[in-house]
């Protein structure tokens, strides 16, 4: 496995803000895109169900671009220096042992990864793209195995 992981695109604050994931074995790092990043990526996934008709027209505008765009930025994280990352404003930073649970979840609406920090506020990122779930569930699961939580648990799995 290489020393990262980029996943996303993943959505919050009612799709408008769009973030990156680069996952070390150590910790996670949202990356965040911007509202119009967040607008035009969410257009090539759940544009229908995020913005009605409207969306469904920017979506057949705007697929190709928008897929170059993140191919571009995919290959930008995965060169990006950690320290860079880490140190960059704007980023989150999620440290592994700060993390009390990560939940990959299909809520009504859309998909979810909500990771919850110790002791603070869950965040959830929206998985607009139905595909991407299935690959953002199997590489959180496989990279972090003890914060996954199982499907009725209350606590992490061991």
């Amino acid at each position: 496995m290489e020393d990262r992981v980029v996943m996303g695109p993943f959505f919050n604050r009612g799709g408008f803000q769009a973030w990156f994931f680069v996952c070390f074995e150590d910790v996670i790092v949202a990356i965040p895109q911007g509202f119009w990043y967040a607008i035009k990526s969410a257009a090539t996934g759940g544009a229908m169900m995020h913005f009605g008709a409207i969306g469904g027209l920017v979506q057949g505008l705007a697929d190709a671009s928008t897929k170059a765009h993140e191919d571009k930025r995919v290959t930008k994280l995965r060169k990006e220096s950690k320290a860079d990352l880490l140190g960059a404003t704007g980023n989150v930073v999620y440290p592994v042992p700060d993390i009390a649970s990560i939940q990959v979840k299909l809520a009504i609406g859309s998909p979810e990864v909500i990771i919850t920090p110790k002791g603070k506020k869950r965040c959830v990122y929206g998985v607009t793209k139905p595909a991407d779930f299935d690959g953002a569930k199997k590489v959180l699961t496989t990279l972090y195995p003890n914060l996954i939580e199982k499907k009725g648990a209350t606590q992490p799995a061991t």
